[in-house]
């Protein structure tokens, strides 16, 4: 079992919530608890967006249950229609994802012993303000974030899965109950790597130079994962269209698995440059075996696909043509990241390059 930093994050902020809580109403301590495993962000800047939505989801909530309890009591049907209420003021006002924590202030609030119901209601919601609160401070001062290494290696890794996948599917290896297993969990690192982004793409940097640098690898992670997502449609199709290929055209299927082979290689070395192990080059260098076995194997395809044609067999070639063209768009996708990767290494400064940025953070944790 993996801990990480959100969950290191959500245990002091618990923690600090029921020390206040406890240190301000002692025995209540729970509410302010359970308020701040609620509040906890992914990211820092997530955090101060939301805090004006929690502010207002809470206030929302303990005003609509004061007002029920006072006017119809806290019986258990009563405390039912004040949910609905609020979970209907929660979409209209587009507060979805604060609709849990409007809940718990309701319910505790509304759960309130009715001798000094007022003022066990405002302590109450200071304990769940105090949750809130405590969410933010942890996530400001303990283990900030560090989105942008966490979404190279996953980059990284999904990237080489695919390519390896690839690799066993033009050799006809793989069965088709495992591709379908392999697939799902693929669909879901790629998925993954959209929220990882995003979560990058919030981070805020203060300085207007490293601001500009970010900006700039926030294009360049995206087209990466372009070319991520480029490669997995290429490896759907592939292990769908390769065998009938293979069975009708074995010549045309070991030019494909070359070609195929090629880029796979080529994209290892882009993910390798990035990282700062390979050498960059600029002006950009044109992979010239890439393209030329793509010139090759159009060439080919069409040439069969003519004689198909003039025998009255053409629409058996459409597999070959879809696949093809997938091939070809992901191998444009690789040159476009190629040349902007060589662009960008060549003009940041030294600190500005995300290798040296990314040691430094590992080394510092």
């Amino acid at each position: 079992m993996r801990i990480g930093a959100r969950m290191v994050k959500t245990a002091f902020a618990v923690m600090l919530a029921l020390y206040l809580g406890e240190w301000w109403v002692p025995g209540s301590g729970a509410i302010a608890g359970i308020t701040a495993a609620l509040s906890v962000q992914p990211s820092l800047q997530r955090s101060w967006q939301n805090i004006l939505e929690l502010l207002q989801a809470n206030l929302m909530g303990a005003a609509l249950a004061v007002a029920a309890a006072l006017l119809f009591g806290s019986q258990p049907f009563v405390i039912a229609l004040v949910v609905i209420l609020v979970i209907a003021l929660g979409l209209q006002l587009r507060l979805e994802t604060t609709i849990p924590l409007a809940l718990v202030a309701v319910i505790f609030i509304m759960d309130s012993p009715t001798d000094n119901f007022l003022e066990t209601a405002a302590e109450r919601l200071f304990l769940i303000l105090i949750g809130v609160f405590s969410s933010i401070f942890v996530n400001l001062v303990f283990l900030p974030p560090q989105h942008e290494t966490r979404l190279r290696q996953a980059l990284q890794e999904t990237t080489e899965a695919i390519l390896v996948l690839l690799r066993v599917v033009m050799e006809n290896d793989m069965k088709s109950k495992a591709f379908r297993a392999r697939s799902k969990e693929l669909e879901q690192q790629l998925s993954e790597l959209n929220r990882l982004y995003c979560l990058f793409q919030e981070e805020r940097v203060p300085p207007l130079r490293h601001r500009y640098a970010k900006q700039r690898r926030l294009v360049l992670y995206k087209e990466m994962i372009e070319a991520c997502r480029h490669a997995f449609d290429l490896l759907r199709a592939a292990e769908r269209y390769v065998p009938d290929i293979a069975h009708r055209d074995p010549e045309l299927a070991r030019l494909m698995d070359n070609q195929l082979e090629a880029m796979a290689a080529y994209h290892e070395k882009i993910l390798l440059k990035w990282a700062g192990v390979v050498r960059s080059h600029y002006p950009h260098e044109i992979p010239v075996h890439v393209h030329r076995g793509s010139r090759q194997l159009l060439h080919e395809a069409i040439t069969r696909y003519q004689n198909a044609a003039a025998q009255g067999n053409g629409k058996a070639e459409q597999p070959l043509f879809l696949l093809l063209g997938l091939l070809l768009e992901y191998a444009e996708r690789l040159d476009h990241v190629d040349r902007l990767i060589d662009s960008y290494l060549a003009h940041s400064r030294p600190e500005e390059e995300p290798s040296r940025k990314i040691k430094n953070s590992l080394r510092s944790r």
